[in-house]
């Protein structure tokens, strides 16, 4: 589950940025930007399941 989103659309990231905090099994774990670039679209919202393997920002 999908506990924090830490960046927004429009916003700069840079490679390992945490842009988000993931609940799984009763632990949080940050996700951190794979690359540099900007935020183009935000594909879930805090509370949001989602499943291994599944996107969660377009990054460019």
């Amino acid at each position: 589950m999908i506990v924090k989103l830490k960046v927004s659309e429009g916003d700069e990231v840079s490679e390992g940025d945490v842009i988000a905090v993931l609940e799984a099994m009763k632990m949080q774990n940050d996700i951190t930007s794979p690359v540099n670039g900007t935020v183009e679209k935000v594909l879930v919202s805090e509370g949001d399941s989602v499943s291994a393997g599944d996107p969660i920002m377009v990054i460019k």
